[in-house]
Protein backbone atom coordinates (compact mmCIF):
# COMPACT_ATOMS: atom_id res chain seq x y z
CA UNK A 1 0.00 0.00 0.00
CA UNK A 2 1.20 3.51 -0.80
CA UNK A 3 -0.71 5.14 2.04
CA UNK A 4 -2.19 4.00 5.35
CA UNK A 5 -5.44 2.02 5.14
CA UNK A 6 -8.57 4.12 5.56
CA UNK A 7 -11.90 2.67 6.65
CA UNK A 8 -13.80 5.45 4.89
CA UNK A 9 -11.98 4.91 1.60
CA UNK A 10 -12.85 1.21 1.34
CA UNK A 11 -16.23 1.06 3.09
CA UNK A 12 -18.10 0.79 -0.22
CA UNK A 13 -15.39 -1.05 -2.18
CA UNK A 14 -15.18 -4.78 -2.94
CA UNK A 15 -13.33 -6.36 -0.01
CA UNK A 16 -12.17 -9.99 0.11
CA UNK A 17 -11.05 -11.74 3.31
CA UNK A 18 -9.12 -15.00 2.92
CA UNK A 19 -8.95 -17.66 5.65
CA UNK A 20 -11.92 -16.19 7.47
CA UNK A 21 -12.19 -18.92 10.13
CA UNK A 22 -8.62 -18.16 11.24
CA UNK A 23 -7.52 -15.79 13.98
CA UNK A 24 -6.61 -13.02 11.55
CA UNK A 25 -9.47 -13.40 9.08
CA UNK A 26 -12.23 -13.59 11.69
CA UNK A 27 -10.85 -10.50 13.48
CA UNK A 28 -10.78 -8.52 10.23
CA UNK A 29 -14.35 -9.63 9.41
CA UNK A 30 -15.51 -8.53 12.87
CA UNK A 31 -14.01 -5.05 12.39
CA UNK A 32 -15.33 -4.52 8.86
CA UNK A 33 -18.80 -5.82 9.73
CA UNK A 34 -18.86 -3.55 12.76
CA UNK A 35 -17.80 -0.64 10.52
CA UNK A 36 -20.74 -1.32 8.12
CA UNK A 37 -18.71 -2.36 5.08
CA UNK A 38 -21.17 -3.05 2.26
CA UNK A 39 -19.45 -5.50 -0.09
CA UNK A 40 -17.50 -8.21 1.76
CA UNK A 41 -16.65 -11.62 0.33
CA UNK A 42 -15.05 -14.18 2.64
CA UNK A 43 -13.07 -17.26 1.60
CA UNK A 44 -12.11 -20.38 3.49
CA UNK A 45 -10.57 -23.67 2.36
CA UNK A 46 -12.80 -25.66 4.72
CA UNK A 47 -16.43 -26.38 3.67
CA UNK A 48 -19.05 -24.15 5.27
CA UNK A 49 -20.51 -27.04 7.30
CA UNK A 50 -17.09 -27.44 8.99
CA UNK A 51 -16.66 -23.74 9.72
CA UNK A 52 -17.29 -24.13 13.46
CA UNK A 53 -14.69 -26.86 13.80
CA UNK A 54 -12.18 -24.88 11.74
CA UNK A 55 -12.81 -21.70 13.73
CA UNK A 56 -12.29 -23.47 17.05
CA UNK A 57 -9.10 -25.19 15.89
CA UNK A 58 -7.60 -21.86 14.82
CA UNK A 59 -8.61 -20.30 18.15
CA UNK A 60 -7.38 -23.29 20.16
CA UNK A 61 -5.62 -21.39 22.94
CA UNK A 62 -8.69 -19.44 24.03
CA UNK A 63 -10.68 -20.74 27.03
CA UNK A 64 -13.65 -22.85 25.95
CA UNK A 65 -16.36 -20.41 27.05
CA UNK A 66 -14.65 -17.49 25.32
CA UNK A 67 -14.12 -19.60 22.20
CA UNK A 68 -17.79 -20.55 22.07
CA UNK A 69 -18.86 -16.93 22.53
CA UNK A 70 -16.42 -15.80 19.83
CA UNK A 71 -17.85 -18.37 17.42
CA UNK A 72 -21.41 -17.16 18.05
CA UNK A 73 -20.36 -13.65 17.03
CA UNK A 74 -18.48 -15.03 14.01
CA UNK A 75 -21.53 -17.06 12.93
CA UNK A 76 -23.61 -13.88 12.95
CA UNK A 77 -20.95 -11.97 11.01
CA UNK A 78 -20.74 -14.47 8.13
CA UNK A 79 -24.52 -14.39 7.66
CA UNK A 80 -24.18 -10.86 6.31
CA UNK A 81 -21.45 -11.42 3.69
CA UNK A 82 -20.78 -13.32 0.46
CA UNK A 83 -19.24 -16.73 1.20
CA UNK A 84 -16.80 -18.82 -0.84
CA UNK A 85 -16.08 -21.94 1.23
CA UNK A 86 -14.76 -25.36 0.26
CA UNK A 87 -14.89 -25.91 -3.49
CA UNK A 88 -15.65 -22.21 -4.06
CA UNK A 89 -12.50 -21.10 -2.20
CA UNK A 90 -10.96 -18.03 -3.91
CA UNK A 91 -13.74 -17.85 -6.49
CA UNK A 92 -13.65 -14.41 -8.20
CA UNK A 93 -10.87 -13.29 -5.87
CA UNK A 94 -9.54 -10.98 -8.59
CA UNK A 95 -12.74 -8.92 -8.46
CA UNK A 96 -11.64 -7.43 -5.14
CA UNK A 97 -10.42 -3.87 -4.73
CA UNK A 98 -8.49 -5.04 -1.67
CA UNK A 99 -7.62 -8.47 -0.29
CA UNK A 100 -6.95 -9.31 3.33
CA UNK A 101 -4.94 -12.55 3.39
CA UNK A 102 -3.53 -14.39 6.40
CA UNK A 103 0.21 -14.25 6.99
CA UNK A 104 0.52 -17.94 6.02
CA UNK A 105 -0.99 -17.73 2.55
CA UNK A 106 2.32 -18.06 0.69
CA UNK A 107 2.97 -21.40 2.42
CA UNK A 108 0.08 -23.11 0.60
CA UNK A 109 1.08 -22.58 -3.00
CA UNK A 110 -1.10 -25.32 -4.52
CA UNK A 111 -4.29 -24.09 -2.84
CA UNK A 112 -3.53 -20.40 -3.37
CA UNK A 113 -2.63 -20.12 -7.06
CA UNK A 114 -5.49 -17.62 -7.70
CA UNK A 115 -4.27 -15.56 -4.75
CA UNK A 116 -0.73 -15.47 -6.10
CA UNK A 117 -2.06 -14.40 -9.51
CA UNK A 118 -4.09 -11.61 -7.89
CA UNK A 119 -0.97 -10.46 -6.04
CA UNK A 120 1.07 -10.48 -9.25
CA UNK A 121 -1.60 -8.43 -11.03
CA UNK A 122 -1.18 -5.68 -8.46
CA UNK A 123 -4.44 -6.02 -6.57
CA UNK A 124 -4.04 -4.34 -3.21
CA UNK A 125 -3.17 -6.69 -0.32
CA UNK A 126 -3.30 -5.65 3.32
CA UNK A 127 -2.22 -7.48 6.49
CA UNK A 128 -3.59 -7.59 10.01
CA UNK A 129 -0.44 -5.81 11.23
CA UNK A 130 -1.00 -2.95 8.79
CA UNK A 131 -4.56 -2.54 10.02
CA UNK A 132 -3.43 -2.31 13.62
CA UNK A 133 -0.70 0.21 12.84
CA UNK A 134 -2.68 2.30 10.35
CA UNK A 135 -5.86 2.58 12.41
CA UNK A 136 -4.68 2.72 16.02
CA UNK A 137 -4.72 6.11 17.76
CA UNK A 138 -3.10 4.40 20.77
CA UNK A 139 0.62 4.15 21.41
CA UNK A 140 1.71 0.96 19.62
CA UNK A 141 4.54 -1.21 20.95
CA UNK A 142 5.43 -3.86 18.34
CA UNK A 143 7.83 -6.72 19.07
CA UNK A 144 9.56 -8.88 16.48
CA UNK A 145 12.52 -11.26 16.44
CA UNK A 146 13.28 -14.93 15.85
CA UNK A 147 13.02 -15.93 19.52
CA UNK A 148 11.30 -14.18 22.40
CA UNK A 149 8.83 -11.91 20.62
CA UNK A 150 5.82 -13.60 22.21
CA UNK A 151 7.31 -13.59 25.69
CA UNK A 152 8.50 -9.97 25.50
CA UNK A 153 5.21 -8.68 24.11
CA UNK A 154 3.25 -10.47 26.85
CA UNK A 155 5.60 -9.19 29.54
CA UNK A 156 5.13 -5.62 28.32
CA UNK A 157 1.37 -6.15 28.31
CA UNK A 158 1.41 -7.64 31.83
CA UNK A 159 3.49 -4.80 33.28
CA UNK A 160 1.31 -2.10 31.70
CA UNK A 161 -1.88 -3.81 32.82
CA UNK A 162 -0.52 -4.34 36.33
CA UNK A 163 0.43 -0.65 36.41
CA UNK A 164 -3.19 0.34 35.82
CA UNK A 165 -2.78 1.34 32.18
CA UNK A 166 -5.43 0.78 29.52
CA UNK A 167 -3.71 -1.78 27.29
CA UNK A 168 -4.72 -4.10 24.44
CA UNK A 169 -2.96 -7.02 22.76
CA UNK A 170 -2.93 -8.45 19.24
CA UNK A 171 -0.90 -9.71 16.31
CA UNK A 172 0.85 -13.01 15.78
CA UNK A 173 -0.43 -14.76 18.91
CA UNK A 174 -3.35 -17.00 17.86
CA UNK A 175 -3.80 -18.23 21.45
CA UNK A 176 -5.64 -15.01 22.36
CA UNK A 177 -8.58 -13.07 20.96
CA UNK A 178 -7.44 -10.19 18.76
CA UNK A 179 -8.19 -6.59 19.80
CA UNK A 180 -8.89 -5.33 16.29
CA UNK A 181 -12.61 -4.73 16.83
CA UNK A 182 -11.68 -2.19 19.54
CA UNK A 183 -9.28 -0.27 17.32
CA UNK A 184 -11.54 2.69 16.48
CA UNK A 185 -12.48 3.25 20.13
CA UNK A 186 -8.91 3.49 21.42
CA UNK A 187 -7.47 6.82 22.54
CA UNK A 188 -4.02 8.37 22.64
CA UNK A 189 -3.86 7.44 26.32
CA UNK A 190 -4.19 3.73 25.55
CA UNK A 191 -1.48 1.22 24.66
CA UNK A 192 -1.57 -1.50 22.03
CA UNK A 193 1.04 -4.28 22.21
CA UNK A 194 1.65 -6.35 19.07
CA UNK A 195 3.62 -9.51 18.47
CA UNK A 196 4.80 -9.36 14.86
CA UNK A 197 6.13 -12.20 12.70
CA UNK A 198 8.18 -11.77 9.52
CA UNK A 199 5.24 -13.06 7.45
CA UNK A 200 3.03 -10.27 8.77
CA UNK A 201 5.49 -7.78 7.29
CA UNK A 202 5.53 -9.21 3.76
CA UNK A 203 2.83 -6.88 2.45
CA UNK A 204 4.81 -3.85 3.65
CA UNK A 205 4.01 -1.14 6.18
CA UNK A 206 3.11 2.49 5.72
CA UNK A 207 3.17 3.41 9.39
CA UNK A 208 5.59 2.19 12.05
CA UNK A 209 5.03 1.63 15.77
CA UNK A 210 5.75 4.21 18.47
CA UNK A 211 8.12 1.66 19.98
CA UNK A 212 9.55 -1.22 17.97
CA UNK A 213 11.51 -4.02 19.64
CA UNK A 214 13.89 -6.47 17.94
CA UNK A 215 14.75 -9.30 20.32
CA UNK A 216 17.30 -11.16 18.15
CA UNK A 217 17.81 -12.66 14.69
CA UNK A 218 18.79 -16.24 13.86
CA UNK A 219 18.60 -18.01 10.48
CA UNK A 220 14.97 -19.14 10.29
CA UNK A 221 12.25 -19.90 7.73
CA UNK A 222 14.94 -20.45 5.11
CA UNK A 223 12.54 -22.75 3.26
CA UNK A 224 10.45 -19.64 2.57
CA UNK A 225 13.01 -16.91 2.03
CA UNK A 226 16.75 -16.33 2.06
CA UNK A 227 18.47 -15.10 5.20
CA UNK A 228 19.03 -11.58 3.88
CA UNK A 229 15.39 -11.25 2.87
CA UNK A 230 14.33 -12.61 6.27
CA UNK A 231 16.43 -9.94 8.01
CA UNK A 232 15.11 -7.25 5.68
CA UNK A 233 11.54 -8.16 6.58
CA UNK A 234 12.29 -7.93 10.31
CA UNK A 235 14.02 -4.58 9.81
CA UNK A 236 11.05 -3.19 7.86
CA UNK A 237 9.16 -2.77 11.14
CA UNK A 238 11.64 0.02 11.92
CA UNK A 239 12.21 1.63 8.53
CA UNK A 240 8.66 3.04 8.58
CA UNK A 241 9.13 4.70 11.98
CA UNK A 242 9.41 8.45 12.52
CA UNK A 243 12.19 10.36 14.29
CA UNK A 244 9.89 10.71 17.32
CA UNK A 245 9.59 6.91 17.60
CA UNK A 246 11.91 4.47 19.39
CA UNK A 247 13.73 1.30 18.29
CA UNK A 248 14.67 -1.00 21.19
CA UNK A 249 17.48 -3.19 19.87
CA UNK A 250 19.50 -6.12 21.20
CA UNK A 251 23.11 -5.04 20.93
CA UNK A 252 24.37 -8.63 21.34
CA UNK A 253 23.68 -9.21 17.61
CA UNK A 254 25.87 -7.12 15.28
CA UNK A 255 23.33 -7.08 12.46
CA UNK A 256 20.79 -5.58 14.84
CA UNK A 257 23.14 -2.98 16.31
CA UNK A 258 24.05 -1.91 12.77
CA UNK A 259 20.37 -1.32 12.02
CA UNK A 260 20.49 1.82 14.18
CA UNK A 261 22.52 3.56 11.44
CA UNK A 262 19.78 3.00 8.86
CA UNK A 263 16.62 4.16 10.63
CA UNK A 264 15.10 7.53 11.57
CA UNK A 265 13.85 6.44 14.99
CA UNK A 266 15.80 6.81 18.22
CA UNK A 267 17.78 3.64 19.01
CA UNK A 268 17.81 2.28 22.55
CA UNK A 269 20.13 -0.68 23.15
CA UNK A 270 20.05 -3.48 25.71
CA UNK A 271 22.59 -6.23 26.25
CA UNK A 272 23.34 -9.28 28.38
CA UNK A 273 26.98 -9.31 27.22
CA UNK A 274 28.05 -5.67 27.38
CA UNK A 275 26.30 -4.46 30.53
CA UNK A 276 27.66 -0.92 30.37
CA UNK A 277 25.33 -0.31 27.38
CA UNK A 278 22.28 -0.78 29.59
CA UNK A 279 20.68 2.21 31.23
CA UNK A 280 20.72 2.37 35.02
CA UNK A 281 17.03 1.39 35.00
CA UNK A 282 17.67 -1.73 32.88
CA UNK A 283 20.77 -2.66 34.88
CA UNK A 284 18.79 -2.57 38.14
CA UNK A 285 16.32 -5.01 36.58
CA UNK A 286 19.15 -7.19 35.26
CA UNK A 287 20.85 -7.34 38.66
CA UNK A 288 17.59 -8.15 40.45
CA UNK A 289 16.63 -11.06 38.22
CA UNK A 290 20.13 -12.49 38.17
CA UNK A 291 19.76 -12.81 41.96
CA UNK A 292 16.12 -13.90 42.05
CA UNK A 293 14.24 -16.73 40.35
CA UNK A 294 11.92 -15.88 37.46
CA UNK A 295 9.71 -17.68 34.96
CA UNK A 296 11.34 -15.68 32.17
CA UNK A 297 14.66 -15.50 30.32
CA UNK A 298 16.93 -12.62 31.30
CA UNK A 299 17.24 -11.42 27.69
CA UNK A 300 13.44 -11.08 27.50
CA UNK A 301 13.28 -9.38 30.88
CA UNK A 302 15.74 -6.60 30.05
CA UNK A 303 14.16 -6.02 26.61
CA UNK A 304 10.91 -5.49 28.48
CA UNK A 305 12.61 -3.18 30.94
CA UNK A 306 14.02 -1.01 28.15
CA UNK A 307 10.49 -0.49 26.83
CA UNK A 308 8.89 0.22 30.20
CA UNK A 309 11.52 2.84 30.99
CA UNK A 310 10.49 4.70 27.83
CA UNK A 311 6.88 4.56 29.03
CA UNK A 312 7.78 6.02 32.45
CA UNK A 313 6.81 2.97 34.48
CA UNK A 314 8.84 2.91 37.69
CA UNK A 315 11.59 0.31 37.96
CA UNK A 316 10.00 -1.01 41.17
CA UNK A 317 6.66 -1.52 39.42
CA UNK A 318 8.31 -3.22 36.46
CA UNK A 319 10.18 -5.66 38.72
CA UNK A 320 7.00 -6.38 40.68
CA UNK A 321 4.91 -7.15 37.60
CA UNK A 322 7.59 -9.22 35.84
CA UNK A 323 8.05 -11.24 39.04
CA UNK A 324 4.35 -12.15 39.11
CA UNK A 325 3.96 -12.70 35.34
CA UNK A 326 3.36 -16.34 34.44
CA UNK A 327 4.92 -18.25 31.56
CA UNK A 328 2.96 -18.26 28.32
CA UNK A 329 0.94 -21.27 27.35
CA UNK A 330 3.22 -23.81 25.66
CA UNK A 331 6.32 -21.68 26.34
CA UNK A 332 8.53 -23.13 29.10
CA UNK A 333 5.24 -23.85 30.87
CA UNK A 334 5.31 -26.31 33.77
CA UNK A 335 2.18 -28.40 33.29
CA UNK A 336 2.60 -31.27 35.76
CA UNK A 337 4.71 -32.67 38.58
CA UNK A 338 4.43 -35.72 40.81
CA UNK A 339 6.93 -34.92 43.54
CA UNK A 340 9.80 -36.55 41.65
CA UNK A 341 9.45 -35.44 38.01
CA UNK A 342 8.41 -32.15 36.39
CA UNK A 343 6.89 -31.87 32.91
CA UNK A 344 7.16 -28.79 30.69
CA UNK A 345 5.21 -27.80 27.59
CA UNK A 346 7.44 -25.74 25.28
CA UNK A 347 5.63 -26.55 22.02
CA UNK A 348 5.88 -22.95 20.80
CA UNK A 349 9.67 -23.28 20.56
CA UNK A 350 10.00 -23.89 16.83
CA UNK A 351 13.71 -23.17 16.42
CA UNK A 352 16.80 -24.87 17.91
CA UNK A 353 17.77 -21.57 19.56
CA UNK A 354 14.48 -21.44 21.46
CA UNK A 355 15.07 -25.01 22.61
CA UNK A 356 18.60 -24.11 23.73
CA UNK A 357 17.10 -21.24 25.70
CA UNK A 358 14.87 -23.78 27.46
CA UNK A 359 17.93 -25.89 28.35
CA UNK A 360 19.68 -22.78 29.70
CA UNK A 361 16.65 -22.15 31.90
CA UNK A 362 15.89 -25.68 33.12
CA UNK A 363 19.42 -27.09 33.36
CA UNK A 364 20.96 -30.32 32.11
CA UNK A 365 18.99 -32.86 34.17
CA UNK A 366 16.50 -32.86 31.35
CA UNK A 367 14.89 -35.38 29.03
CA UNK A 368 14.06 -33.50 25.85
CA UNK A 369 11.47 -34.41 23.20
CA UNK A 370 11.93 -32.76 19.80
CA UNK A 371 10.57 -33.11 16.26
CA UNK A 372 9.03 -31.33 13.30
CA UNK A 373 9.87 -29.63 10.02
CA UNK A 374 13.28 -28.00 9.70
CA UNK A 375 12.46 -24.90 7.59
CA UNK A 376 15.79 -25.05 5.77
CA UNK A 377 17.77 -24.38 8.97
CA UNK A 378 21.27 -25.83 9.35
CA UNK A 379 20.92 -27.99 12.48
CA UNK A 380 24.42 -29.43 12.62
CA UNK A 381 25.90 -27.38 15.46
CA UNK A 382 22.63 -26.89 17.33
CA UNK A 383 21.77 -30.59 17.47
CA UNK A 384 25.25 -31.47 18.69
CA UNK A 385 25.02 -28.82 21.40
CA UNK A 386 21.53 -29.91 22.46
CA UNK A 387 22.45 -33.62 22.57
CA UNK A 388 25.55 -32.85 24.65
CA UNK A 389 23.65 -30.82 27.22
CA UNK A 390 20.62 -32.98 28.02
CA UNK A 391 20.25 -36.22 29.96
CA UNK A 392 18.33 -37.94 27.16
CA UNK A 393 17.21 -36.76 23.73
CA UNK A 394 14.12 -38.22 22.05
CA UNK A 395 13.31 -37.18 18.47
CA UNK A 396 9.99 -37.95 16.82
CA UNK A 397 9.92 -39.35 13.28
CA UNK A 398 10.05 -36.19 11.19
CA UNK A 399 12.36 -34.02 9.07
CA UNK A 400 14.28 -33.23 12.24
CA UNK A 401 14.94 -36.92 12.87
CA UNK A 402 16.41 -37.14 9.36
CA UNK A 403 18.68 -34.20 10.15
CA UNK A 404 19.75 -35.82 13.42
CA UNK A 405 20.78 -38.99 11.57
CA UNK A 406 23.33 -36.90 9.63
CA UNK A 407 24.98 -35.27 12.62
CA UNK A 408 24.46 -37.41 15.74
CA UNK A 409 25.96 -40.81 16.48
CA UNK A 410 23.55 -43.76 16.40
CA UNK A 411 22.51 -44.57 19.95
CA UNK A 412 23.17 -41.02 21.21
CA UNK A 413 19.45 -40.24 20.94
CA UNK A 414 16.19 -42.18 20.91
CA UNK A 415 13.48 -42.24 18.25
CA UNK A 416 9.71 -42.32 18.78
CA UNK A 417 6.88 -42.58 16.28
CA UNK A 418 4.26 -40.61 18.19
CA UNK A 419 4.16 -38.05 20.98
CA UNK A 420 2.44 -40.65 23.19
CA UNK A 421 5.35 -43.05 22.61
CA UNK A 422 7.90 -40.31 23.32
CA UNK A 423 6.26 -39.28 26.60
CA UNK A 424 5.97 -42.91 27.71
CA UNK A 425 9.65 -43.48 26.87
CA UNK A 426 10.72 -40.32 28.70
CA UNK A 427 8.76 -41.34 31.81
CA UNK A 428 10.42 -44.77 31.75
CA UNK A 429 13.88 -43.16 31.54
CA UNK A 430 13.24 -40.48 34.19
CA UNK A 431 14.57 -40.60 37.73
CA UNK A 432 13.88 -38.50 40.79
CA UNK A 433 14.67 -34.86 40.07
CA UNK A 434 14.42 -35.24 36.28
CA UNK A 435 12.62 -32.66 34.17
CA UNK A 436 10.88 -33.70 30.93
CA UNK A 437 10.18 -31.10 28.25
CA UNK A 438 8.46 -31.17 24.88
CA UNK A 439 10.38 -28.50 22.99
CA UNK A 440 10.22 -29.25 19.24
CA UNK A 441 13.05 -27.02 18.00
CA UNK A 442 11.30 -27.27 14.64
CA UNK A 443 8.05 -26.25 12.95
CA UNK A 444 4.55 -27.72 12.64
CA UNK A 445 4.85 -29.92 15.74
CA UNK A 446 1.28 -29.16 16.84
CA UNK A 447 -0.08 -29.93 13.37
CA UNK A 448 1.90 -33.15 12.94
CA UNK A 449 1.77 -34.62 16.44
CA UNK A 450 -1.07 -33.05 18.48
CA UNK A 451 -3.85 -31.69 16.24
CA UNK A 452 -6.71 -34.19 16.13
CA UNK A 453 -4.91 -36.37 18.68
CA UNK A 454 -4.35 -36.25 22.44
CA UNK A 455 -2.79 -33.18 24.06
CA UNK A 456 0.33 -33.44 26.21
CA UNK A 457 -1.78 -33.15 29.37
CA UNK A 458 -4.16 -35.89 28.20
CA UNK A 459 -1.27 -38.24 27.45
CA UNK A 460 0.35 -37.57 30.83
CA UNK A 461 -2.94 -38.19 32.63
CA UNK A 462 -3.13 -41.65 31.08
CA UNK A 463 0.51 -42.65 31.57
Amino acid sequence: MKKPFSLAEFRNKSVHIVGVTGSEGSAILRLLTQEKFKNITVHDYSPLEYSERSFKVWHKGIPLRDRNNAFKIFAQDIKTVNKNFGNDYLKEIESGDIIFAPQSWRLYKRQNVPLLEAHQKGILFCSLTSLYLDLSPAKVIAVCGTVGKGSVSHLIYDVLKGSGKSVYYGGNDTWNIQSLENITSLSREDYLVLEVSHRQLQEGLQKGPFIGVLTNIYPNHLDETGLEEYKKLKYSLFTSQLSSDFAVLNNDYKDISDLAKEIKSQAVFFSTKDLKLNTKYVQIIYDYFMRNKSNHLIENIIATGAVLELLNISVEQTIKEISSSKSLQARMQKIAENGEIEWYDDVKSTTPWATLALINKLGNNLILIMGGKTKGIDYKDALKEIQKRVLKLIILESELRSEASKYLMPGSYMIAGTLKDALALSYKEAKKGTKIAVSPGAAFFYTDFIKGKSSIRQILYNL
